[in-house]
């Protein structure tokens, strides 16, 4: 989770293993605003994030990363 300065905003990044992750993605858009007002129940700010959810790559990444090391060895 990635909330911006004024916590008006957060990204949420989302993997899954063995799913489609563009279409879990865009349910939980479909959804954000539910999302945003359970946060928002358990929270005690001026504002509750709107929360947005993103693919995270980070796995496929770091996958690139070690078949990099793997192959430089």
């Amino acid at each position: 989770v990635q909330p911006s300065a004024d916590l008006r905003h957060a990204k949420v990044y989302v993997s899954s293993i063995g799913q489609d992750q563009e279409k879990i993605v865009k349910v939980l858009n479909l959804n954000a605003s539910l999302f945003s007002k359970l946060v928002a129940k358990e929270i005690k700010t001026k504002y509750s994030p709107k929360l947005s959810f993103l693919t995270d790559c980070s796995f496929d990444e770091a996958e690139k990363i070690d078949q990099l090391i793997k192959y430089s060895k």
